[in-house]
């Protein structure tokens, strides 16, 4: 019977890699990773990986997400006013596959110089101010759990910035760990994670409104009045 060194458990946490190191390629964060089964050979061709991803499939990755997501919701409690849940409208733009049916539907941005070759795809999302996309959703739930261990701490009172770096930098040296270890570097985390709060923001500082000039590339020459 064969083994395959990329079981669907392991490509699933390659597409959470994927949204965690978006400046580097399959492979590298694979490899960096290092979900790979053991084998004679180190590492798995390039193509491996894209075979595997067809494999999952994205019915696998819809389903994790909304289990984290319903997880998340019904285990942590979120920012309210007048007791009723904060949402909000966001959008975001995907590049589409350059195919013709992807043309025909979608529509491609151009300029005065070309036209762009990828169709994009505009979506509008409605959804809870602390629930994102799937590696968002790991984030926040760490952010929750960190303001957990604080008196009147929300999530939102801690840097996301800080708390997304600590956490990447979490699962990179997670397969550096032993198993029995992991909680206790877990709870190192949210300990790091504690010390990210932001500073209250001062109610009597304003931030007015103007209109900055557009620089020109060269000086600006006054017209020179014509001589009666």
């Amino acid at each position: 019977m064969r083994k395959r060194r990329l079981p669907l458990e392991t490509v699933l946490w390659s597409i959470i890699g994927m949204a965690l190191y978006r400046q580097k390629s399959v492979w590298d964060i694979a490899t960096q990773m290092d979900i790979m089964l053991p084998d004679k050979k180190p590492l798995v061709a390039p193509s491996a990986l894209v075979q595997a991803r067809q494999r999952l499939g994205a019915d696998a990755v819809k389903e994790v997400f909304k289990a984290v997501a319903q997880h998340g919701y019904e285990t942590n409690s979120f920012e309210q006013w007048a007791g009723l849940n904060l949402f909000a409208v966001d959008g975001v733009v995907w590049r589409a596959a350059d195919t013709l049916e992807n043309h025909q539907v979608f529509e491609t941005q151009s300029n005065q110089h070309r036209e762009n070759t990828y169709p994009q795809i505009r979506m509008v999302c409605h959804m809870e101010l602390t629930s994102h996309l799937l590696c968002y959703n790991l984030i926040r739930l760490g952010m929750t759990a960190a303001a957990k261990k604080l008196d009147s701490v929300w999530p939102n009172q801690l840097s996301f910035t800080s708390c997304s770096m600590a956490i990447t930098q979490f699962f990179a040296t997670l397969p550096l760990t032993s198993p029995g270890n992991i909680p206790k570097h877990y709870e190192s985390l949210l300990e790091q994670m504690s010390y990210f709060k932001l500073p209250p923001r001062r109610e009597d500082r304003t931030y007015p409104r103007w209109v900055k000039p557009k620089p020109r590339k060269y000086p600006h020459k006054k017209n020179k009045l014509a001589s009666p």
